[in-house]
C-alpha cells in the first residue's frame, strides 16, 4: 500500500503507511475486533481502505443503555478520487458495520464533502472534533499556507480518541 498511500499531495498531512497501518490494527483495547478492508476497482487494483473496531459493551451512557455493540470507522483513505470518492467509502464502511450488527456506529468526518452527503442520508452529527496544530518555527511550506481541506488531510485516528 506505501505506493498508494503516498500518492496523497496534499501540503499537511499526517503519516501513513504499511507499518502505521500494522500498528494502529494492533494498539487498543484487546477486545475492541479490529478490521482492515482494502477496496479494489473491477481490474484489481487497490483504490481505497478502511479500518473498523467493534465492541460488546455490558452498559454505555452511564449505565442507561445495556447490551450494546459499539463500532467506530477508526481510518480509511482512497486512493483514487475517480473509482472511489470519500463519502462512497465512507457508506461502503457504514453498510460494513451494519452488516456486523452494530447498535451505532462512530464516525469523524471533514464537513465540507462527506459530512453533508451523510447527513443528507440521515447520518447524525453529535459534536464536533477540533484541533489544535502546531508547527515547529522553519517547517518548509507552512508559511502563509491556509488551512483547508484543499490542503490538509487529517482523520479521526490523529487525535489522542484513537485507542477508545
Amino acid at each position: 500500500l506505501d505506493p498508494q498511500i503516498s500518492g496523497l499531495v496534499r501540503p499537511v498531512k499526517c503519516h501513513r503507511s504499511t507499518r502505521w497501518i500494522n500498528w494502529a490494527m494492533r494498539t487498543g483495547p484487546q477486545r475492541n475486533s479490529r478490521q482492515l478492508y482494502l477496496v479494489k476497482d473491477q481490474a484489481g487494483r487497490a483504490v481505497a481502505y478502511f479500518m473498523t473496531g467493534l465492541m460488546q459493551h455490558d452498559e454505555a451512557d452511564g449505565g442507561r443503555i445495556r447490551n450494546i455493540r459499539l463500532a467506530s470507522v477508526l481510518d480509511w483513505m482512497n486512493f483514487d478520487d475517480q473509482a472511489m470518492g470519500e463519502a462512497g467509502l465512507l457508506l461502503l464502511a457504514l453498510r460494513t458495520l451494519l452488516d456486523a450488527k452494530a447498535d451505532a456506529i462512530e464516525l469523524c468526518v471533514p464537513e465540507p464533502q462527506p459530512g453533508r452527503a451523510l447527513r443528507k442520508l440521515g447520518v447524525l452529527r453529535k459534536g464536533a472534533l477540533n484541533m489544535v496544530i502546531r508547527f515547529p518555527a522553519g517547517t518548509p511550506g507552512i508559511s502563509g499556507l491556509q488551512l483547508n481541506a484543499a490542503n490538509v488531510w487529517f482523520r479521526p485516528a490523529d487525535a489522542d480518541g484513537f485507542v477508545n
